[in-house]
């Protein structure tokens, strides 16, 4: 591989894409486009100036579809105006920038995997896969994902990198955390609590992972830093085929009882995207949970391909 990474939009979660992506040395060469005349070479310039400090060398360009034939990894990160309390009204806008970039995505000739963050992002990276025939994910809850850990590790007074939790279903309002699979340290969640004696307000922290993203957005215009190494870490293990479990957004086939639309489950990413499905052992009521989250994302991709007829 030549780890060739081009990004559809050039606005705040792009280029902190394109940012983290040279930062950590995950790629050689980055390719910016968006529909703003010239917005994807300023940043190309801005971003090139960087090149001296980062850890290897990395080519920033500023390009069209027809650049993206070559690329292993393209990710979709172009979206109508972002809303700030519920990522469904973003339906319609989104739905219809993703029908115009799907078809020229197609025309591109590119044919490796397709990584879709705009949102609603399980509508719109299942919607890309049935319209490209590609290998597409979506970034899912690998943000909120990561949320759990840094939230958990600051009332549990240890690093985010000793926990293991994520957040499953919907990158939306119907996601929850299933706290009975959460560990930390290795010792499952509750055992943890009980031998360290801390009082955990188990209801204000899950409403917390789900309205983190509001209030960041109640005090600047969008997210950007975090989402920007999630989907770097997303592509760092399929560059590596390093098997990283991540929850990401893609085709659910009966895991858990559930099928037939894109949900955020721990996933097994490595060279070929999505690899395996690692099944936990939840609750039968975090079981319904996610079953009542792909409901609404269904209904949401239903009305969403509606919206476009």
């Amino acid at each position: 591989m030549k780890r060739k990474v081009g990004i559809i939009g050039a606005g705040h979660v792009g280029t902190h894409v394109a940012s983290a992506l040279a930062l950590r040395g995950i790629a050689d060469e980055i390719v910016l486009l968006d529909s703003a005349p010239g917005k994807a070479y300023g940043m190309k310039l801005d971003l090139e100036d960087g090149t001296a400090y980062y850890p290897h060398n990395v080519i920033v360009k500023a390009g069209e579809y027809a650049d993206f034939s070559d690329a292993d990894i393209l990710v979709n990160a172009a979206s109508g105006p972002i809303q700030k309390d519920d990522r469904t009204k973003e339906l319609k806008a989104s739905m219809c920038v993703a029908q115009d970039i799907a078809q020229k995505i197609k025309a591109s000739g590119f044919s490796g995997i397709l990584i879709s963050i705009s949102n609603p992002c399980d509508v719109i990276a299942q919607y890309l896969a049935q319209e490209t025939g590609l290998n597409v994910l979506g970034t899912g809850t690998a943000l909120d994902g990561a949320r759990v850990k840094v939230e958990l590790a600051k009332s549990l007074h240890v690093d985010p990198h000793s926990i293991q939790g994520y957040s499953f279903g919907e990158h939306g309002n119907s996601q929850f955390v299933p706290l009975s699979v959460v560990t930390v340290c290795g010792i499952p969640f509750a055992d943890y609590v009980r031998q360290k004696n801390i009082a955990f307000d188990a209801e204000g922290f899950l409403q917390w992972i789900k309205v983190k993203a509001w209030k960041i957005f109640d005090a600047k215009p969008c997210t950007e830093f975090g989402i920007g190494n999630a989907c770097a870490e997303i592509i760092q293990a399929i560059f590596t085929d390093s098997r990283t479990v991540l929850p990401v957004s893609a085709m659910m086939n009966g895991e858990y009882g559930v099928r037939g639309m894109y949900l955020s489950v721990p996933r097994v990413i490595g060279r070929n995207g999505v690899v395996e499905t690692a099944e936990f052992p939840v609750s039968e009521e975090e079981r319904a949970l996610l079953h009542k989250s792909g409901e609404t994302v269904l209904a949401n991709y239903t009305r969403g391909r509606e919206l476009l007829s």
